[in-house]
């Protein structure tokens, strides 16, 4: 009865001891990226260069380009205060660089302060960068648990701009390891079948080509494949570009897929590592490939067995009950960092599987940016 109630109650310890960790995600952009995007704003005219703003402005640009951030931000404070206040247009260009140097720095609290305290929080879709913005707000919000927030940002994004918002959603799935729904979106086939339908109704092929273009556009979709499918002759600018996130989403999709069932396969089982461990110390850890300290967590708790037992032998009663207690300690000790092991191999496992995917289909926030210094 007693060996019952112990199975019993080991079996609740490892229950209740699993905690999943926050899933950490993100991406540092590389200096060769962030110099080849294209500048949004009109180049400041004469008279903008001669004023002390503009003076102010050109040194900020030049530390930017660079990725000086911080005099940079200094130089564009400083253009900030100068800039007449009539000048609107300017005022706010002046305060987007500022937020995209902290966004460029990680600064994801200095992004969102840098915002809520200037001009942008009136932008809408006639800024120029408007897009961009939304997706480092997106991102800033995410990163610093404002989760409400981040839901409104997501919601601006897909009222303007549909085919971003769409990608933001798998970007939102994935950062919050939300499992049932990243499998709902993986396996939803519309951006495939329309694909499909653009191809039928222009190359007039049969269902099978069809099926054989749509793959192959989705294979390639972050390649040049205009050539093969003579996209310049056959498709409009506004088509074209249909085309091209119709095949990025689903080779992000598939991306996705990849995610899932690498990730399936590899987890471990952080109440198989407590039950392991409960049965014998270390098997948990071994279970992880934690081989060392699988070794050395069944070396001491047998030898706070064996030295419990000594002492009972010998009769030294208080001794034995030290010993015990210390073992006890051990014992569901190691039960515990084997749930956590495994929460945190598991962890780590989806962060690398993820990573990758995030990264071949740019779904990091960072890597949707058009626009640059």
């Amino acid at each position: 009865m007693k060996s019952i109630f112990l199975t019993i109650s080991l079996s609740l310890i490892c229950c209740q001891l699993y905690s999943e960790s926050t899933v950490k995600l993100d991406y540092s952009l590389q200096d060769k990226y962030l110099l080849e995007l294209e500048h949004p704003f009109s180049p400041l005219t004469a008279d903008e260069m001669l004023s002390d703003w503009g003076k102010e402005y050109k040194i900020a640009q030049h530390f930017a380009k660079k990725l000086d951030l911080y005099p940079a931000i200094l130089s564009f404070r400083r253009a900030e205060a100068l800039v007449p206040p009539f000048d609107s247009l300017r005022l706010r260009e002046i305060q987007y660089n500022i937020l995209f140097c902290y966004y460029i720095g990680k600064k994801y609290v200095e992004v969102i302060d840098a915002f809520e305290h200037s001009s942008l929080v009136h932008a809408d879709d006639t800024f120029v960068a408007y897009k961009d913005l939304l997706a480092m707000l997106f991102d800033a919000y995410h990163k610093t648990k404002s989760m409400e927030k981040a839901k409104w940002i997501l919601n601006v994004m897909q009222r303007h701009f549909p085919s971003e918002g769409r990608r933001l959603v798998l970007t939102q799935s994935i950062y919050d390891k939300e499992t049932f729904s990243l499998k709902e979106l993986s396996s939803d086939n519309t951006a495939k079948l329309c694909l499909e339908d653009i191809l039928a109704t222009l190359y007039h092929k049969k269902k099978s080509e069809t099926e054989a273009g749509a793959l192959y556009l989705i294979s390639h979709a972050y390649e040049n494949f205009e050539e093969d499918y003579n996209l310049s002759e056959k498709f409009s600018p506004v088509l074209a570009e249909q085309v091209k996130y119709l095949s990025q989403y689903a080779a992000a999709q598939e991306g996705i897929n990849s995610l899932l069932s690498n990730y399936d396969a590899l987890k471990k089982s952080p109440r198989t590592a407590a039950m392991l461990n409960a049965a014998l110390p270390g098997a948990g850890y071994f279970y992880l490939g934690q081989k060392q300290t699988a070794i050395t967590s069944l070396l001491i708790n047998s030898l706070f067995i064996f030295t419990t037992a000594h002492f009972i032998k010998e009769k030294n009663i208080p001794a034995a009950i030290l010993t015990a207690s210390f073992e006890m300690g051990w014992y569901v000790g190691g039960i515990q960092g084997a749930t956590k092991a495994a929460d945190f191999y598991n962890q780590r496992l989806y962060e690398q599987c993820a990573h990758k995917q995030m990264v071949a289909h740019r779904l990091y926030p960072s890597l949707m940016l058009s626009y640059g210094f």
